[in-house]
């Protein structure tokens, strides 16, 4: 004979079991989908073309204005000394790029040639800091650089070019309506 207690283990183990069983056969888990699949790696690789290629070019410059005060003015010389190939296009993006007046900032845009893509914008700008404290050598005060460098992009697919990133204090940040790169 079962007692009651017994029973009713049993019987509670028996409902948790079949409701387990049926939770699991009414799952609306999305079946592999190897064409989309492969259509969102795609669509990704083309558009990291655009992301690594104007974070080379901004990298580049960053590092010319630390040895020389400046930016380079023959970008494609200096991208050949770098073994970078110098474009202006690609299957996917148009390129550009413009150095504002005061020569502190360099951009980079990538513009999407098809609809699928987002528009990119690389920017490097160098921040001016005086050392208020006179060298111990000559007591003069000397003026340091620093710089920093953002890769923004627009949040969806886009033909128009993205917002510039937002200088602040000592670093850039990207413009409300974009998002940082990932690449």
């Amino acid at each position: 004979m079962i007692s009651k207690t017994h029973f009713a283990k049993w019987h509670i183990s028996l409902g948790l079991g079949f409701a387990l069983l049926l939770a699991a056969s009414c799952s609306t888990a999305p079946k592999p989908n190897p064409e989309a699949e492969a259509a969102a790696a795609a669509l990704q690789k083309r558009a990291n073309e655009g992301r690594i290629y104007v974070g080379k070019v901004t990298l580049a410059q960053q590092e010319y204005h630390k040895s020389h005060a400046e930016y380079s003015s023959d970008l494609k010389a200096l991208l050949v000394e770098q073994k970078i190939d110098f474009i202006t296009e690609s299957e996917n993006y148009t390129y550009s790029t413009a150095e504002s007046e005061d020569g502190k900032a360099f951009t980079m845009t990538a513009i999407p040639k098809g609809e699928d893509l987002p528009s990119i914008i690389g920017m490097v700008h160098v921040y001016a800091t005086v050392d208020e404290t006179p060298s111990p050598v000559d007591g003069k005060t000397y003026v340091t650089s620093t710089s920093d460098r953002r890769i923004c992009e627009t949040v969806g697919p886009s033909k128009a070019p993205p917002s510039t990133p937002v200088i602040d204090m000592l670093s850039l940040t990207c413009a409300p309506d974009t998002q940082e790169s990932k690449w």
